[in-house]
């Protein structure tokens, strides 16, 4: 009797798991699943402007009215000790003491790290000058 009421203890508690690890699996697939979908969309929308972007820079257009549509030029920013250049996309930010530049849609990178927060928002000014001026080169 005792042996036939384990037997039945066990089934259910195999059971139990079983369905536990069901609803986890189907939970994290479908989180896996959005988080795929997610990358996939930046990725190609990312490729797409960029594609884009590439293809105005050796194009222009003039429009009806005379207007030429034509890609600008990107700024590239040197770090104080020369040892990188970035293409900056057009975004730029301070993290802490760090000038952030956005390379691309969705990518942003540390191109130099400083000793305050002022110095840094300071460089970040010198860099958006230079690109609102069209400068293709700014060493900081």
């Amino acid at each position: 009797m005792e042996e036939a009421k384990l037997e039945e203890l066990k089934s259910i508690l195999e059971e139990t798991v079983s369905e536990a690890m069901e609803d986890k699996i189907e939970e994290l697939s479908d989180i896996i699943q959005e988080k795929i979908e997610e990358c996939t969309s930046d990725v190609l929308s990312e490729f797409i402007e960029e594609s884009i972007d590439e293809f105005l820079q050796t194009h222009q257009f003039q429009l009806p009215d005379g207007t030429i549509v034509k890609s600008r030029n990107r700024t590239k920013v040197m770090s104080p000790n020369g040892k990188m250049v970035l293409n900056c996309y057009g975004g730029l930010r301070v993290d802490g003491k760090t000038l952030m530049v956005q390379e691309r849609l969705s990518s942003w990178r540390g191109l130099c790290y400083f000793e305050t927060e002022t110095e840094a928002v300071e460089a970040l000014k010198k860099v958006n000058d230079a690109i609102e001026q069209g400068v293709s080169l700014i060493k900081l």
